[in-house]
């Protein structure tokens, strides 16, 4: 995440860096960002991009949580983790369908997580944190019978969801599926998790 220097910067001189690194990440995958091409885009000195990120993993970051903004609007609670999962899926997919002839920032970021298995790490990761330490997250758990099991396989159902999810999206953005084959297949490994293969 941004160091302090970074957060003291202007609005305006912010959204420079991050619009520069919104484009070169949707560029290209994690391993091959650039920060020369980022500095000079933002117009900053190369030395400055350090006082303000740690590195390109430490920006990736940011710049996943910035466009994840809406994560706390969607965990609307009162419904299962499986609901949950399956509406997020659903509402990404939607917007990448409708914006069809311009593919928004959000879809060409994820574009460029597919194809990397650095960005995929930290994507998941991020996310798995983001759910764990929420509160609604937690009663969604609560209420979908989850609470009372051991957490190393708390951590593997959560990065099961997690990662159906993901895949559900990326098969939709990469044309391997159609919106409607995707969220199906994500529908029935959300009942496979929920129920077991026989239920």
């Amino acid at each position: 995440m941004p160091k302090e220097t970074f957060r003291k910067l202007s609005a305006q001189k912010r959204q420079r860096v991050f619009d520069a690194a919104i484009s070169e990440f949707c560029r290209v995958p994690l391993e091959d960002v650039s920060i020369k091409n980022i500095v000079e885009k933002a117009g900053i000195a190369r030395g400055s991009f350090y006082q303000y990120f740690w590195g390109k993993e430490d920006l990736f970051l940011y710049l996943l949580c910035s466009l994840r903004a809406n994560l706390e609007e969607d965990l609307a609670g009162g419904e299962s983790i499986y609901q949950f999962i399956y509406s997020l899926a659903e509402k990404e997919i939607r917007e990448i369908k409708e914006r069809s002839d311009a593919i928004p920032v959000k879809a060409q970021l994820l574009r460029q997580i597919a194809a990397s298995p650095s960005a995929i790490n930290i994507f998941e990761r991020d996310i798995t944190e983001k759910l764990r330490n929420d509160d609604r997250f937690q009663n969604m758990i609560k209420e979908s019978g989850l609470a009372s099991i051991e957490e190393c396989k708390m951590s593997a159902m959560i990065e099961l969801l997690t990662q159906s999810l993901r895949r559900a999206v990326i098969q939709v953005i990469s044309s391997n599926r159609t919106a409607d084959e995707a969220l199906l297949i994500l529908h029935h490994k959300l009942q496979i998790l929920k129920k077991g293969i026989n239920g």
